[in-house]
């Protein structure tokens, strides 16, 4: 792994974009709590969070189709730039709001939504980016190293933001959020070396909506990515769901309060580094695309632990195991995608992606937060590691089939 890592970062352009994401990405983790905790504490309610998040899904329904688009057409670092100033300046606005003392519901839901445009250029574009700097053969070490950084970023914010909490307010941590996006678009600012334009080999007379829908077509008969686009929407209703919950189950069903809160999402965020550091040496051993279900197993498994946890310990422990097993899917997932499409639509099937998955988590969000003040949310974990389960059992069947059909092919083709 450290041989892998050093091999990746000896890529200057690389280097700088790696810094500059692990920074903002201790702002966010500060930021998920700040918010979190800030709205169920000032509500009580499970459904303002889905609110909240339904609302961050917004922009994924509204504007993907034309966000992929534009990434495919423009420099993809100059996009990474622009949506990390226009991030951190919007959460700016909570901070300021709140010490003017007219911060209100509806402006947070508004703040999140206007973020969440500027995560809708950024991701996508943040993949290409990496895509275009990075050698096809090193993008899974590449993808391991930033996700592991991520989430160590993220642990430390979320574990230090309790800490915070209590000595100050819930939105000093989105302040600091903002100084860490600032930080990042400075140092993706500084990635000149081996940059790759994306190559624009769509009709020149083509429009936004014939551009979308080029990219749409790649994606519907390029059916490995397909299958892998469909696991992804999986993964990402487990995530979301737990979003919603976590507040409630930890303040409801455990008991606990906002430190023990930050401890539990911080231990998601350890599993996750574990999971981005085995990741490298499970598939030198396992196939990727037999990871996929495996990994899908192993979410819902350790759902069913977190779900059924009654103190600090084993949540914790449910909540590591989570954590490994979401990003270490997740990870090889996205390489997956990345590494089976053109770079020239990179931009335009991961936002067809993330449309999808807006629609999705817009009515996950809503239905599981009213059903979180409705019945037991022990009951909503056990209905999700269900649908892993099957989304598991998907993927080994849909591959499969891929293999066979792949094999007539090329058996035509000589023949």
């Amino acid at each position: 792994m450290l041989r892998l890592s050093q091999s990746v970062l000896v890529n200057t352009a690389f280097r700088k974009y790696f810094i500059g994401t692990t920074i903002s990405s201790i702002g966010n983790g500060m930021q998920f709590i700040g918010i979190a905790w800030f709205l169920y504490k000032l509500t009580g309610s499970s459904s303002s969070m889905g609110w909240l998040l339904a609302t961050s899904s917004l922009s994924g329904i509204l504007f993907s189709p034309w966000i992929g688009v534009l990434i495919d057409k423009w420099d993809r670092r100059v996009v990474c730039i622009i949506a990390d100033c226009f991030r951190g300046t919007i959460v700016l606005i909570i901070p300021i709001l709140y010490y003017l003392d007219v911060l209100l519901i509806w402006q947070v839901y508004l703040i999140v939504f206007l973020m969440s445009i500027g995560d809708r250029f950024y991701l996508p574009a943040s993949g290409g980016l990496v895509r275009e700097i990075v050698p096809k053969t090193n993008l899974l070490s590449a993808n391991s190293l930033s996700s592991m950084f991520n989430q160590l970023g993220l642990l430390i914010g979320t574990s230090i933001s309790g800490i915070i909490m209590m000595h100050f307010s819930p939105v000093f941590v989105m302040l600091l959020n903002a100084v860490s996006f600032y930080v990042s678009a400075f140092f993706t600012f500084l990635v000149r070396n081996n940059i790759v334009l994306p190559n624009n080999d769509s009709k020149k007379s083509s429009n936004f909506f014939s551009r979308f829908l080029e990219g749409v077509q790649y994606l519907k008969y390029n059916k490995l990515v397909l299958c892998i686009a469909v696991i992804q929407l999986i993964l990402y209703i487990a995530l979301y769901t737990s979003n919603v919950l976590l507040p409630s189950f930890t303040g409801e069903i455990l008991k606990l309060g906002a430190k023990e809160f930050g401890i539990i999402d911080s231990a998601w965020a350890a599993g996750a580094i574990v999971g981005g550091f085995l990741l490298l040496k499970i598939t030198s051993k396992i196939d990727e695309h037999k990871f996929l279900s495996i990994g899908m197993f192993c979410l819902a498994g350790s759902i069913i632990i977190f779900s059924n946890s009654n103190g600090l310990i084993q949540a914790v422990i449910g909540y590591f195991l989570m954590g490994l097993f979401f990003v270490s899917t997740r990870i090889n997932s996205d390489t997956l995608i990345q590494s089976n499409v053109k770079t020239n639509f990179q931009g335009r099937v991961k936002s067809t992606i993330s449309m999808a998955i807006s629609y999705i988590s817009f009515t996950s969000y809503l239905l599981v937060g009213y059903l979180g003040d409705m019945i037991n949310i022990r009951f909503i974990y056990l209905a999700l590691s269900i649908i892993i389960i099957l989304g598991g059992t998907f993927s080994i069947i849909s591959i499969y089939l891929l293999k066979i059909y792949n094999r007539q092919n090329l058996n035509i083709t000589i023949k």
